[in-house]
């Protein structure tokens, strides 16, 4: 025989049901962010000028270049893009510090560019001077990125900081919002989401202008948003990035 029913009081309270939002935010975060190489190249008036010198580095004076531009404005990209133009070999700041006087010649037989160049450490110094003398040597030309002006990447020794002074230099300018509208679609597709040109301009006129913002904000579309991006959910996020902002600066004393 059967017990009394259990009064609805007593029995043990459900567990929560998992939230089907949470699983597919952990499955979006885990997957690999495509590449953009097989993306036309954004050519809007920031780009453009060093576009059409990268096109044409037989005609760089001395045979190199400095490509500088603010942080996330896609240096690298466009260095990518000209190795693949010119058969050059890419070695970053960490790779170059760490490479043998020998790797540094098979290197600079052939075209070289070298991202990051702002950060090879001073201890690496002579390692780049022999980098840039080995391909001057050759005929083989050089392209370097930084984040501000080679004249301030190295303080020895003086025969590199001469060299990097005299490099000629293009620059990738600040964002205009055409720019930051097709950063934001690209920036977008490599998390795999959808982002509306509507949409995109929509939060461009109210994000903040800048390359690395882009990026911060497709984080924050990715986490919150998901693979389902409107102008409400998206201007929802900019909202609370702004109010957050705002927040900081009012606790900041030194503001």
């Amino acid at each position: 025989m059967t017990g009394p029913p259990v009064p609805d009081g007593d029995q043990a309270p459900a567990a929560p049901l998992p939230d089907p939002s949470d699983a597919a935010r952990q499955l979006r975060l885990a997957f690999p962010r495509a590449s953009t190489s097989h993306r036309p190249l954004i050519e809007t008036a920031p780009y453009a000028p060093a576009l059409s010198l990268l096109r044409r580095w037989s005609d760089w004076p001395g045979g190199q270049l400095a490509l500088t531009g603010p942080p996330a404005s896609g240096k690298s990209r466009l260095l990518a893009e000209w190795s693949r133009w010119s058969g050059a070999g890419v070695l970053d700041a960490r790779r170059l510090a760490a490479a043998s006087l020998q790797e540094i010649a098979e290197y600079a037989a052939r075209p070289l560019a070298i991202d990051d160049a702002h950060l090879v450490p001073e201890s690496a110094g002579e390692t780049l001077l022999a980098a840039l003398n080995i391909a001057r040597s050759r005929g083989a030309p050089v392209l370097l990125s930084g984040v501000d002006a080679p004249s301030g990447w190295a303080t020895s020794p003086p025969d590199l900081v001469s060299r990097l002074k005299a490099a000629p230099t293009i620059a990738i300018s600040d964002p205009d919002e055409e720019t930051l509208t097709e950063l934001l679609i690209e920036e977008s597709a490599r998390r795999f989401l959808t982002l509306p040109r509507e949409t995109a301009a929509f939060l461009v006129a109210r994000m903040e202008r800048s390359y690395a913002e882009v990026t911060a904000l497709c984080d924050r579309l990715e986490r919150d948003a998901g693979a389902s991006l409107s102008r409400l959910s998206a201007g929802r996020i900019v909202a609370d990035r702004l109010s957050g902002d705002a927040e900081g600066a009012a606790d900041d004393p030194d503001v």
